[in-house]
């Protein structure tokens, strides 16, 4: 499920919860106890729903960070085993001339899944130079690596964050709950 539509789950719940909390409230044939007692639970509920669409939020935000990745750094079928060999040697690259010669020289040779190692590394390191080298010559692929860095702009932005987690915190606890229990008068018979 994506993130929009479970947003708006979690705003409808925050809704719904309100109106059957306000209903506890107005409902005269509850005893303040009664009440009590079933806001506890409407809130439990409610929490639990709403941590439920927390982790759902969380899941989709991690499939969608993979799917990016793949998209821009995931290896062909049936070059899995090459892959994984040229990421290796492109790990081997102590700083970023290395790599920048392990770039050049995949790219003389015409070893697409070693440039495509070396860019992948690039990127987990932050060398933006060798990066664009990789990137100017392959449109589809600088579209998938900016998809993939707006991504983790966006998520990484702690106002964004904050929002987010806004969008799924249950609702504040009833101050009912926090009140001590009314006195019941004990009149001698």
């Amino acid at each position: 499920m994506d993130l929009d539509t479970l947003v708006e789950q979690a705003k409808e719940l925050r809704a719904t919860y309100q109106t059957k909390a306000n209903e506890i409230r107005r409902d005269r044939d509850l005893t303040p106890e009664a009440q009590r007692r079933q806001l506890k639970q409407l809130h439990e509920a409610h929490a639990e729903a709403m941590a439920a669409l927390r982790r759902q939020a969380d899941a989709a935000i991690q499939a969608a960070r993979q799917r990016l990745r793949r998209a821009a750094f995931g290896a062909d079928p049936g070059q899995v085993d090459s892959y994984r060999g040229a990421i290796q040697i492109a790990e081997r690259a102590a700083d970023q001339n290395e790599l920048q010669r392990t770039l050049r020289r995949a790219e003389d040779t015409g070893d697409e899944v070693l440039a495509k190692a070396a860019a992948l590394i690039a990127a987990e390191r932050g060398y933006r130079a060798v990066l664009d080298a990789y990137l100017t010559t392959r449109p589809q692929m600088a579209q998938a690596v900016g998809e993939l860095a707006d991504f983790e702009e966006r998520v990484g932005d702690p106002g964004w964050r904050f929002a987010l987690r806004s969008n799924f915190a249950a609702a504040p606890r009833p101050v009912e709950l926090d009140q001590p229990a009314p006195v019941v008068e004990m009149r001698p018979a």
